[in-house]
């Protein structure tokens, strides 16, 4: 309890040595606390709090001084102080009971039950009959009664504190703990038309308490009042303008009702209030951008750049908008002039950083790294800069530099998810499936479990075999986004794979109740999966035939369809299926596609081939047609005509990863090794997170070159295969390490590849020889005697090096 300020003044004047001729410390003390109490009168409090600074450094346990600071800095909102400045009252002084109430109060205020109840308990001591102390602890009582299940005991006691409150309210009405349990109290009962009717009266009193907004939020979205949620989201926005949550719920809230009138018009009031940010106005912009259309927004941002034709924010996002509809050159100069209208740091690191990034996209990465390392010399721990520097040294496999730099970046950005996301792909490539594991579940925690880190931690976990934990990292995102298309496809993948056709229902209610034709075409491809994994096929056929009758299903579901019908043995349905649907849809690639094959099916192979030719001369910059003709030509021995098509679809596409692959393939088939390492050295210039690319030019190196500067690169690049459960993958590691000297580390690895492969002469052949250098003789002769077998009369160096290994064994 407060002492009124003329109690004070008058004990001050009691307790003064105005009639002693010299002043003391006391005395000078009190004069300083009797003009603290006369500017309070005045109302010039930062004045009285000067003074009554001066009377605490000249006598420490001045009880009135100190305790009508606390009272001020409380009333200022300066809560942390003045919890202090109330503590040091009750340990200078236990019995004093003000100090007590109010530290009760602030304790309650946060929900501190503990220090609530240890200072609530001592006023009741203190002063038992005391109307604040009877409040206080009835406050205490009610909310140590916690849980969502009220036994009648509990109920009884929750009343009868709450009838406190009531009686408090009486000569308190402004009171904010009592008022809160009112309306608590009203709301567990679930009357909540009264606890409204209390929460509005509340508001009378005290009309900027924002605890009474989320109340009122809450209770109304009980009685489902949607009209008066938005109001009352309205009025938050205006009360606490520095509120974001609420106008993030402002602005779901128009989204739920399909308002993007009220939205827009709600940003545009922001962004256009005297001293409105950049920030606020880009906001308009973002929003025009996804719920209107890419053009609205680039009218806006025409709109804008005039209006501010110094601020680089507007020019440079109409530079990355005109970049991502392909304006490369015109967006690469916008931003290049918006980088010359400013001498801000700052702003001039983050804008090259954004021009780094177009130029890389481009294919003009030593560009990109020029802006990278000018940002950086001018500030090294830049965290986006760092960012991409790390992201190329983990491609260049000096992943112990990238993660140097990313710590660098986590210090000045602990919990950025993209940093987190990097650490976890250079401990991947590096081999370190444990600390990569951690930091992607980092990532996840730190985005507050965003789609885009789920999804990749989700799949590194299905990776590993770990589905279960996979699947609740994905419900997880699920909880948070629900209508994720992305997260419910993962989710939905990973149950088919298992065979929880439950969940897989749940899935599908959840894809069609977002009722938009993407997530319904995702619905009926997940329903047509499920029922061929399921064996039933004729319902499948029944199923995707309604789809493609009724024009609702895609290309997918076609390519379904046939597919099932061809394993069904049912040629001639899928025949006259497609013959209908090319009358009306004659150049459709997809179903030429799909044509070619139900020939091919049907024994067809001259009109298949036909079919495949005609789709790659109309479209020779096609790959899929390209690819489809080709590996028709090969299956059926056509060998030179393959490689015909194979070079006239690398003129056309030269940048195809597939057609290079096939190019590697044939290459390496003619011995000629070199030219196919050079294909994947180059492929793995933008393709070094594809571990089947990875696999395969560390295998070619390993295999066909000696130097100790090769094996060494080979190791780097094969590290990340080490954990992985593919036997290809296994042999690749385990024959680096035998040839870099370790033939009993590689033994686990070439076993598990040998039984994985046990027709490859080659894989045979590396078992063989670490049997040989460990000394396993049965075990070698066994192996290479088999890899032999198999590799015929292959010219390649490793079987003329097994025959001399049985040659050794054979004459001991």
């Amino acid at each position: 309890m407060r002492l009124p300020r003329s109690v004070l003044l008058v004990l001050a004047l009691l307790c003064s040595g105005l009639l002693v001729g010299c002043e003391s410390s006391d005395e000078r003390a009190q004069r300083h606390f009797l003009s603290a109490m006369q500017l309070l009168d005045e109302g010039d409090v930062d004045r009285a709090l000067v003074e009554l600074r001066n009377v605490l450094k000249l006598k420490n346990e001045h009880k009135e001084g100190r305790l009508a600071y606390a009272d001020i800095l409380y009333d200022r909102g300066e809560l942390a102080e003045s919890f202090g400045q109330y503590l040091r009252l009750v340990e200078q002084y236990p019995d004093m009971l003000a100090p007590r109430i109010a530290l009760s109060r602030m304790a309650l205020g946060i929900d501190d039950l503990e220090q609530a109840s240890l200072h609530g308990r001592v006023a009741g001591e203190i002063a038992p009959q005391d109307p604040d102390v009877l409040f206080i602890n009835a406050a205490i009582d009610y909310f140590s009664v916690t849980g969502p299940e009220k036994t009648v005991a509990n109920a009884d006691r929750l009343d009868q504190s709450v009838a406190v409150a009531r009686d408090f309210l009486k000569d308190h009405p402004a009171d904010p703990i009592a008022w809160r349990m009112v309306i608590d109290r009203e709301i567990k009962a679930e009357n909540f038309v009264d606890a409204l009717g209390l929460i509005d009266t509340a508001l009378e009193r005290l009309p900027q308490t924002q605890a009474l907004y989320l109340a009122k939020l809450g209770v109304l979205e009980k009685l489902g009042r949607q009209q008066e949620i938005g109001a009352l989201l309205l009025a938050m926005t205006e009360y606490f303008p520095q509120d974001e949550q609420a106008r993030t719920w402002l602005l779901n809230w128009y989204r739920v009702q399909q308002d993007v009138d009220g939205a827009e018009a709600f940003l545009r009031r922001l962004a256009d209030a005297p001293g409105a940010t950049e920030d606020q106005k880009l906001a308009v912009v973002q929003f025009l951008r996804t719920a209107r259309s890419a053009d609205a927004a680039r009218t806006e941002l025409d709109r804008l750049i005039p209006l501010n034709p110094k601020s680089t924010s507007f020019r440079s996002m109409r530079a990355v908008m005109d970049f991502e509809v392909g304006e490369t050159d015109q967006a690469i100069a916008a931003m290049t002039e918006a980088l010359s209208l400013t001498d801000n740091l700052e702003d001039m690191s983050n804008l090259k950083i954004l021009l780094a990034r177009m130029l890389e996209t481009t294919g003009d990465r030593a560009a990109a790294r020029a802006q990278v390392d000018e940002v950086l010399s001018e500030d090294k721990s830049h965290v986006e800069a760092l960012k991409m520097r790390a992201d190329w040294l983990i491609q260049q496999d000096s992943t112990d530099d990238a993660i140097i730099a990313l710590r660098t970046a986590l210090d000045q950005a602990a919990r950025d998810p993209g940093i987190l996301t990097l650490m976890g792909q250079a401990y991947e490539r590096a081999g370190d499936p444990d600390l990569a594991g951690e930091r992607y579940a980092l990532a996840v925690e730190a985005s507050r479990q965003a789609p885009a880190e789920s999804l990749r931690y989700g799949a590194f976990l299905a990776s590993a075999g770990r589905v279960d934990t996979a699947e609740a990292v994905l419900a997880e995102a699920l909880a948070r986004t629900p209508s994720n298309p992305d997260l419910l496809i993962a989710m939905a993948q990973l149950q088919l794979t298992e065979e929880k056709w439950e969940g897989v229902d749940r899935i599908l209610t959840r894809l069609r109740a977002i009722q938009t034709p993407e997530a319904k075409l995702l619905a009926n491809e997940i329903e047509a999966e499920k029922l061929l994994r399921q064996q039933r096929s004729d319902e499948a056929i029944a199923f995707l035939g309604n789809l493609s009758s009724t024009g609702e299903g895609g290309s997918a579901t076609m390519a379904a369809l046939v597919q099932t019908l061809l394993i069904e043995g049912q040629t001639e349905t899928a025949r006259a299926m497609l013959d209908e649907r090319l009358k009306s849809a004659p150049d459709d690639r997809v179903l030429l596609v799909l044509s070619g094959a139900t020939h091919e099916a049907a024994g067809n192979l001259e009109q298949a081939q036909e079919t495949y030719q005609d789709l790659f001369e109309t479209h020779p910059e096609d790959v899929d047609a390209a690819r489809t003709l080709y590996q028709f030509l090969l299956r059926h021995d056509q060998e030179s005509e393959a490689a015909t098509i194979l070079e006239r679809a690398l003129a056309a596409s030269p940048e195809s990863v597939s057609l290079r692959l096939f190019k590697a393939a044939r290459l390496e088939q003619a011995q000629d090794l070199d030219g196919a390492i050079a294909i994947y050295e180059a492929l793995y210039e933008t393709e070094s997170f594809d571990p089947v690319v990875a696999n395969n030019l560390a295998s070619l190196i390993t295999t066909h070159r000696n130097d100790q500067a090769s094996l060494d690169r080979a190791y780097l690049i094969a590290r990340r295969l080490r954990d992985m459960d593919l036997p290809a993958f296994q042999d690749t590691y385990g024959w680096i390490m035998f040839r870099r000297g370790d033939p009993t580390g590689a033994l686990r690895h070439l076993q598990a590849a040998a039984q994985g492969l046990p027709t490859d002469p080659m894989v045979q052949f590396h078992l063989g020889a670490a049997h040989f250098a460990l000394g396993n003789r049965d075990a070698a002769r066994e192996t290479l005697v088999r890899a032999l077998d198999l590799a015929g009369d292959s010219p390649l160096p490793q079987f003329e090096e097994a025959r001399e290994y049985l040659a050794d064994l054979g004459s001991e």
